[in-house]
């Protein structure tokens, strides 16, 4: 039996639940879920919410040890919840996974003073960093992390579900979910709206494709917690510049995590990928699956290793025209 702990940047609420047939204890109960603009009282309420949740954090632990003592801890991420575990599990002498899923400039926990006199941040020879790129890896071990310490190994595709599917298959998904016509050159970008996204580069780039070519955009938002107030104004920005570029027949807007989002693959030309940050970018690999061409922001240890250029898709820098050009080409090879 394995129990996941973790942490949340979106809710503030400790819960219990199952997902994907582990049990994840979620810990999230920060006193100043808002942090003030002012440094040295954002320090203090920093230090707080490291007091709330690393002490609910251990207690967890400690009544999950009381029920079966654990021979693994799985981790994920980076914050007061992780820093906890490592506490716990360097004390107790517990083997760690501590799985790291986005860009950082360093494994190592952030202790605030001045609880860091007597917690450590840093894992013993015991755990395991799990990195999901090798861009994830080699910061790892520029961090000093030997790697024999490190599992570096990409998220999981089901190829059951993100496959190719027949071109009758990609019509009947076309007239259900996009809007436009079945001839049309249809692209996909599905992601957190996140300024690291780079949403709207793209319509930047579709205002110098011709007219055939259609954009579905969109992903989930931040409904609460400190991300809300960027999504929302990521949301209003894609919006004006949808009115300004006059491109409103020509894209599509979906909102909110997607059940289905294998099928936005499967009936797209091509999947663009202009993230500026990733700790992977499952969503590329997801479309690869799919058979589907990406065209990527080339991001090193992270877009170069999944995509070869000509092969399935291309890698470019960050430019409109650039961009616009790579998609006209990878739509005549494909």
């Amino acid at each position: 039996m394995v129990d996941v702990l973790s942490g949340s940047v979106t809710e503030n609420d400790s819960l219990k639940y199952e997902y994907d047939g582990f049990d994840v204890n979620r810990v999230a109960c920060k006193r100043f879920p808002a942090l003030s603009s002012f440094p040295i009282i954002r320090r203090l309420q920093n230090a707080l919410n490291f007091h709330s949740e690393f002490k609910v954090a251990i207690n967890t632990i400690k009544g999950l040890a009381k029920e079966a003592p654990p021979d693994l801890i799985h981790i994920f991420g980076k914050n007061n919840v992780t820093a906890a575990a490592i506490h716990y599990a360097n004390a107790e002498n517990i083997p760690l996974l501590i799985e790291l899923c986005n860009e950082m400039p360093s494994p190592l926990q952030h202790i605030p003073f001045p609880y860091k006199t007597w917690i450590s941040g840093e894992a013993n020879t015991k755990h395991v960093y799990v990195c999901i790129s090798e861009r994830l890896k080699r910061m790892c071990i520029s961090s000093k992390v030997p790697e024999t310490n490190i599992w570096c190994r990409p998220n999981p595709i089901d190829e059951g579900i993100f496959r190719p599917v027949s071109s009758e298959a990609k019509r009947a998904l076309r007239k259900k979910l996009a809007e436009f016509a079945l001839n049309d050159k249809l692209l996909v970008y599905i992601a957190k709206y996140k300024h690291i996204k780079n949403h709207r580069f793209l319509l930047e780039v579709l205002a110098r494709l011709p007219k055939t070519f259609k954009l579905i955009i969109g992903g989930p938002l931040a409904e609460k917690g400190p991300f809300k107030k960027e999504s929302d104004a990521i949301v209003s920005a894609i919006k004006n510049d949808i009115e300004r570029l006059n491109l409103k027949p020509r894209v599509k807007m979906i909102s909110g995590f997607q059940n289905n989002v294998h099928e936005y693959y499967q009936m797209a030309d091509a999947y663009l990928f202009p993230t500026k940050e990733e700790g992977l970018g499952t969503p590329m690999l997801e479309s690869i699956a799919s058979g589907i061409p990406v065209v990527v922001n080339k991001i090193e240890g992270i877009t170069d290793v999944w995509v070869e250029n000509g092969e399935n898709g291309f890698i470019l820098s960050l430019e409109p025209r650039i961009f616009a050009k790579a998609i006209i080409e990878v739509l005549e090879d494909f």
